[in-house]
C-alpha cells in the first residue's frame, strides 16, 4: 500500500526507486522491483489446504495470516491481529466437518471463523486468550471434540469451542509447552 501501485501519477515512491536505482539491468519488471522493496521474506508455521479446492489455502506466518484462491500465485494478508503478538500465527486448520469453519491460533489467543476466513472472532476463555496457542485440532470423527496446544499444556473442549478444560498440565512449566497434537 505505501507504494502507491497503480496509475503512474499515484505511485511516487516506485517512481523515486525506480530513477534511483537506474544501474539495475536491463529487464527489470515491476513483480521484481516490488518485491526488493517490500517488507523481508516471514518464517511460514503452517499451510492448511481446503479439502475441496487445492487452489485455496491459509498460511500461517510470523506477520499474519496469508491466503490464496490461485492457487499460491498470490498471497495477500487476510488476518494482521490488533497487536504484533496477535500477527504472529503459529496453526490454522480447517474443521473436517464444516469446512467453512477455520481455527487459527495466534500468540495470545484462539480464533474462529464461521464463514471462510471473512470474519475472525476471538475464543472466549480466558484462559485461552492469554496464552500463546500452539495448536488447534479437531477430532476426526468427533466434531464437538477440539484439542488446543498450548505454552500451559493441552485444553479440550466437548461441545464445539464453547467451554474447555485442561487435560494436560505438569507442575514443570517447561514441559507445559505442546507444540503438536
Amino acid at each position: 500500500a505505501r507504494l502507491g501501485v497503480g496509475l503512474t501519477s499515484s505511485a511516487p515512491f516506485l517512481q523515486l526507486a525506480v530513477r534511483k536505482k537506474r544501474g539495475w539491468a536491463p529487464g527489470m519488471i515491476l513483480k521484481q522491483t516490488l518485491s526488493l522493496l517490500s517488507k523481508p521474506p516471514t518464517e511460514v508455521k503452517w499451510i492448511s489446504v481446503n479439502p475441496t479446492n487445492p487452489d485455496d489455502a491459509f498460511a500461517a506466518t510470523k506477520s499474519g495470516l496469508l491466503r490464496t484462491t490461485d492457487g499460491g500465485a498470490s498471497w495477500p494478508t487476510v488476518y494482521i491481529g490488533a497487536s504484533r503478538k496477535e500477527s504472529q500465527i503459529n496453526h490454522v486448520t480447517r474443521n473436517p466437518h464444516a469446512p467453512n469453519e477455520v481455527w487459527m491460533s495466534t500468540s495470545v489467543g484462539l480464533h474462529v471463523s464461521k464463514d471462510d476466513g471473512e470474519t475472525w472472532a476471538p475464543v472466549n476463555d480466558s484462559r485461552l486468550a492469554t496464552y500463546k496457542i500452539r495448536w488447534v485440532t479437531i477430532h476426526p470423527r468427533d466434531p464437538q471434540r477440539i484439542y488446543v496446544g498450548t505454552t500451559s499444556g493441552m485444553f479440550m473442549s466437548t461441545d464445539g469451542g464453547k467451554e474447555y478444560d485442561w487435560v494436560f498440565i505438569t507442575p514443570w512449566p517447561p514441559q507445559n509447552r505442546v507444540r503438536y497434537i
